[in-house]
């Protein structure tokens, strides 16, 4: 590149850069203190469990009272012969609901007058106009679209729907509460017949004589329980087992519970039969003879379990016999769920470990059966060190996931041909069927398999207890790492999820966990004794699949709960209590938290510019920030909410981030790369100030041409990729029930993963990965405050499974919000405080956001390289990083014709290559992938100008909240053809 050409890019970069920057830190006014607007002191706040005091932030849309006239005359409901208008103002525009004769359809308008609007209504995707205009007496309106003219009166009432964007989507500012109670699934059939009870006992035992056959290598055994709402599941897992099973060598004998509410297929009958199951491609049947009629019964009562066991062993003897357990699984403290059965409560009642173990026990023992020779969980949660403890024994080797498992359960297609070939022994075929699961579920985001030797299981519990034994004498002085180490291990539940108590979860990885008391344990030297467990691991654990968002899963999970307030006691009647020195260890480490009983203070919580100094107004994409600065000892997380105020005089939560310690960054660079999972946040006692980039752009969901608004929560530290949205799920198998999705950054916002939640009768919500069928309704929710500052959930707006939905991202529009920081010690005292702040836009990034979604993106190929801008700032040197992107067209064909173009960044740290994505649908955002080993994701925010012959481009990291900019120093080739798709895209198509 020639000198001078190069100098005149420098000065046209520091030019620009410059004028940029001014634009940027202009938003800020300097004032410092409470908010002005909201005369809100900001003074320190503590206590335990202390919610968000009072309404901090003021409701922009604020509305008049009930039966009174707001002071905006376009406000209210007007009503007339088959037309009605229910008009909100956000206090820049207005929307609402046009509804003419009795349909709804969302509008749009902006004051033209006076005394007249216009705007859009939305039927479908096409959006027609209308004008608006009030009488004089401001309590008549005609309404015109489209030559039809409409006469309207005010009424008395409010608009009952919340604000409506542009795009015509609901729910910007939340709706209706949701009363978790009323979305349990579908209701009990009313008046239906009465159960029909008969003597199961006898009908078991009326089998008949012993079905001998020499041929019959294997007998196995499902129990179905079905009798909830898994019926269509298990009815589609019998039809795979029809489909799919063997001629000979293997006899599948099952026992299904039907539900009276959630599938009507098969006769819809709805009482426990017992199948001899015969293979029969027909899906649409079941053609297995029913071997005995049971009636209604409670698939939770061990009796039916052991019965049902012994009597199948009995009429079907073969040389090896294996038993599946099938249905919901909360870990050891429960499993198999019947909802409707003689004694059962009214929301289902559950089995707990150690009697589904008796059960099994007596069974093999009226069989005159040693033992079993597998034992499978198709279930979630069963993967634990607790369930193999209490099975060792009675069955050789054992199949169960640490995880929630996909609803549709083990591949039967691929598991049932394993039994019948001849050259493979039990545990040969543990090991297949974990294979099998992992070729089923490779593309899934969140599931674990493993195969359990349980011959093996003692020498794993005396390495256990030799790694305690070695730590135990440092639990005085180190008890604050071991608490970290519980809540930092790979958890198979959420860490900050509201269904805390005694029902938690609370289950983690226990090798993850040990590894991670080695490591921060240092002073105790307990490298020898990790070193054993590892190693009986390595024979306990026979094979393991886990999808990549589990990569920290080892196979067998252990009950870790982090204080004393969610242990549950029922945890001593377990065999695992008596046998190891676990459940003491917790007791123990629990009795330290006495000692830590200090309730943290945050002393300071505000929005700060680049240099740290205090904002009360603030702009997207300026590179401002959070700061906190806490007190206290012996805290264990700090997280930031975004909130905003509610029609309903509550707070909105729109987006949660985990806040980690001022080094934490730095430990993760100097942490070796096999080390790097390993860093846990760890907040200094006494005065931690911490500082996050905060971006001003939140995630929503883009489906078509529609937007929806959600809280989306990103706090989970330990998995970063993934982003939890409440919501209700609806489909007539299913019901109404409160869930989540899970979108993922790995695939770029796309294929999000739905899980719901049942309410047990005992309290405790049963947690299910479900698969959507297409008329599926996904109602997002946003969690926050109600007025009275208890937490809530608001419905926001409902969208159909089968528009597609994908996770997009724009700023958040102007207005008043609130930080909300929240801060817990390891000893569960925690406390919290706002800092309210108002959003003004900026217009030099908007009017590059709005240049960057209608440039020529083939402009981005040649050479980026990245400016130092604090230096530019303070000094106006132009100063080049050591940080570098060159765009190219992409090697591969496919890729290149999909026009997606090749990208490789050069940091301090050295060169990756990546595959860029650009996407301009709503906000423009690049996705930078590398894929393989050590994959790479990142989402970045961008802007980019020109000014003559000088390009710049500012991204922001859409996780860190980190921005560079870049100067491109080279053109990019002329001769190259466009790896971009000739693509337009309306400028701002879907902005609200």
């Amino acid at each position: 590149m020639h000198q001078n050409f190069q100098q005149l890019r420098l000065r046209g970069a520091l030019l620009l850069l410059g004028c940029c920057l001014c634009a940027l830190t202009s938003s800020a006014d300097g004032q410092t203190g409470p908010n002005r607007i909201n005369e809100q002191p900001t003074g320190e706040s503590h206590g335990n469990d202390e919610q968000p005091q009072g309404r901090p932030l003021e409701d922009p849309a604020e509305k008049a009272p009930p039966g009174k006239q707001s002071t905006d005359p376009f406000v209210g409901v007007f009503e007339g012969e088959a037309i009605r208008l229910e008009i909100r103002s956000d206090g820049k525009s207005y929307q609402g609901l046009l509804r003419f004769k009795g349909q709804a359809y969302p509008l749009t308008a902006d004051s033209d007058g006076e005394r007249r609007l216009k705007g859009e209504f939305l039927v479908d995707k096409t959006r027609f106009p209308f004008t608006a205009e009030l009488a004089r007496n401001l309590t008549s309106m005609k309404i015109d679209s489209d030559g039809s003219e409409y006469s309207a009166e005010r009424t008395n009432e409010e608009p009952s729907v919340p604000p409506v964007s542009s795009n015509g989507t609901a729910g910007a500012n939340g709706g209706e509460q949701v009363n978790t109670a009323e979305h349990a699934g579908p209701a009990p059939v009313q008046n239906g017949p009465p159960l029909r009870l008969i003597d199961w006992k006898k009908a078991l035992a009326n089998l008949g004589p012993a079905d001998e056959d020499p041929d019959r290598e294997w007998t196995l055994i499902i129990y179905f329980d079905a009798d909830n709402n898994l019926e269509k599941e298990a009815l589609k897992d019998m039809e795979e087992i029809e489909a799919w099973l063997p001629e000979s060598g293997i006899d599948v004998i099952t026992l299904i519970d039907r539900s009276d509410r959630y599938d009507q297929s098969h006769d819809d009958w709805t009482e426990a039969r017992m199948f001899h199951m015969q293979r029969d491609t027909n899906l649409s049947v079941l053609a297995s003879p029913v071997i005995a009629d049971l009636g209604e019964v409670n698939m939770s009562d061990p009796e039916v379990l052991e019965a049902f066991v012994a009597a199948a062993l009995r009429k079907y003897p073969a040389r090896r016999h294996a038993v599946v357990l099938w249905d919901h699984g909360d870990g050891w403290s429960g499993l198999l769920s019947d909802d409707q059965a003689p004694g059962a409560d009214a929301n289902g009642n559950m089995l707990n470990l150690p009697d589904t173990a008796g059960a099994l026990r007596n069974a093999l023992r009226q069989a005159d059966v040693p033992r079993l020779d597998l034992l499978g969980f198709d279930m979630c949660l069963m993967g634990q060190l607790e369930t193999a403890v209490e099975f060792a024994g009675t069955a050789d080797y054992l199949i169960s996931s640490a995880a929630v498992a996909p609803g549709e359960g083990w591949p039967y297609r691929q598991i049932l041909p394993l039994f019948v070939k001849g050259t493979l022994g039990s545990r040969r075929i543990a090991v297949e069927i974990v294979g099998a699961y992992g070729q089923q579920y490779a593309s899934t985001d969140v599931a674990t398999l493993a195969a359990l030797d349980l011959a093996e299981i003692e020498p794993v519990i005396t390495a256990l207890d030799a790694f305690l034994a070695k730590i135990q004498p440092e639990l005085a002085e180190h008890w604050p790492a071991i608490g970290r180490s519980l809540f930092f291990a790979e958890a198979y539940s959420d860490r900050l999820n509201h269904h805390r108590g005694k029902k938690a979860v609370a289950s983690v990885d226990m090798l993850d966990l040990l590894k991670r008391l080695e490591h921060h344990l240092p002073a105790c030297d307990c490298r020898e004794e990790f070193a054993a467990a590892v190693r009986a691991m390595d024979r306990f654990v026979l094979n393991e699949f886990v999808s990549k968002a589990r990569r920290l899963s080892n196979g067998v999970a252990l009950y870790a709960p982090v204080t004393a307030a969610i242990y549950n006691e029922d945890y001593a009647g377990l065999a695992f209590a008596r046998k190891c020195s676990w459940p003491a260890f917790l007791k123990a480490l629990y009795q330290q938290h006495e000692s830590g009983l200090t309730e943290p203070v945050i002393r300071e919580a505000q929005l700060t510019d680049q240099n740290g100094q205090p904002l009360e107004k603030f702009s997207p994409l300026a590179g401002h920030g959070m700061k906190t600065v806490v007190e206290g000892h012996n805290l264990l997380w700090t997280t930031v909410t975004i909130v905003q105020p509610a029609a309903d005089g509550g707070l909105l939560s729109l987006s949660r981030s985990f806040v980690v310690d001022s080094n934490y960054r730095k430990r993760q660079q100097e942490s070796p790369a096999a080390k790097i999972d390993l860093v846990m946040p760890v907040y200094p006692d006494g005065r931690d100030e911490a500082f996050m980039r905060y971006q001003g752009v939140r995630a929503v969901i883009n489906s078509g041409d529609k937007i929806f608004y959600c809280t989306v929560d990103g706090s989970d530290i330990s998995h970063p990729e993934r982003l939890r949205i409440p919501i209700l799920y609806a489909e007539p198998d299913h019901g109404s029930l409160v869930g989540e999705m899970y979108f993922s950054r790995r695939t770029w916002g796309r294929y999000p993963q739905v899980l719901i939640r049942r309410k047990q009768g005992d309290g405790r919500f049963i947690a299910q990965q479900v698969t959507p069928t297409d008329d599926a309704e996904i109602t997002f929710l946003f969690e926050g405050f109600s007025k009275e500052d208890a937490p809530v959930l608001r419905k926001a707006s409902t969208c159909r499974w089968d528009a597609g939905m994908r996770l997009a991202f724009q700023p958040l529009p102007p207005g008043k919000y609130g930080a909300l920081f929240q801060v817990e010690s390891i000893a569960g005292l925690s406390t919290s405080k706002i800092a309210p702040f108002e959003l003004t836009p900026d217009p030099e990034v908007e009017q590059r956001l709005a240049g960057t979604m209608t440039f020529d993106p083939n402009k981005l190929l040649g050479n980026w390289r990245a400016i130092d801008m604090a230096r530019l700032q303070a000094g106006g040197e132009v100063a080049f990083l050591d940080h570098e992107w060159r765009i190219f067209l992409h090697p591969d064909e496919k890729l290149r014709k999909a026009g997606i173009p090749a990208c490789r960044e050069t940091t301090a740290e050295g060169s990756r290559p990546c595959s860029l994505f650009v996407d301009r649908l709503v906000h423009p955002v690049l996705r930078l992938a590398q894929y393989g080993e050590g994959d790479y994701f990142r989402l970045l925010s961008f802007t980019y100008h020109e000014q003559g012959e000088l390009a710049t481009m500012t991204v922001y990291d859409l996780e860190t909240g980190s921005s560079t900019t870049f100067i491109r120093d080279e053109e990019p080739k002329a001769e190259s053809p466009s790896p971009f798709q000739k693509k337009t895209v309306p400028v701002n198509r879907l902005q609200p």
